[in-house]
């Protein structure tokens, strides 16, 4: 099915996930049945059952008695999930969706910078990172 270095459950719920992402199937549409995605990956009902609770924990599938699974519009998936980012920024996202990442690292990066500063007095990192900024500074700036 795909790599080796993860168990079935793991692999079915990424190539999944990865298929919902780039549109593979239809939002708020039918999802093929845990009997069908088993027969069609050729894996028993318990992995696929355990890849479909995965799916539904990132907001990607709901599934409910009686109506099956249905793909949810994308302000339900978890953005916070590294494997929804993941998936989501390997299929092409949004420019709305860059400029909010841009935006959260904006009011993020400052503080998180003054914290590693505050909480770290190693005087040899503290060099190193000097020493890497008046690199990118000479680089940038063609050896001003």
């Amino acid at each position: 099915m795909l790599d080796t270095g993860r168990n079935l459950t793991h692999q079915l719920t990424h190539q999944l996930g990865a298929a919902i992402v780039q549109g593979q199937y239809a939002i708020d549409k039918s999802f093929p049945t845990e009997a069908e995605l088993s027969q069609q990956f050729n894996i028993s009902r318990s992995v696929t059952r355990e890849a479909v609770k995965m799916l539904t924990a990132k907001g990607l599938i709901a599934s409910r008695p009686r109506q099956g699974i249905r793909v949810m519009p994308s302000a339900h998936w978890n953005m916070f999930d590294a494997d929804v980012l993941g998936w989501t920024l390997n299929a092409r996202p949004s420019l709305e969706l860059l400029r909010e990442f841009t935006q959260l690292r904006m009011a993020i990066e400052p503080e998180a910078a003054v914290l590693a500063a505050e909480n770290n007095q190693d005087a040899t990192k503290i060099k190193a990172i000097g020493d890497a900024l008046a690199s990118v500074k000479r680089r940038a700036y063609g050896g001003l």
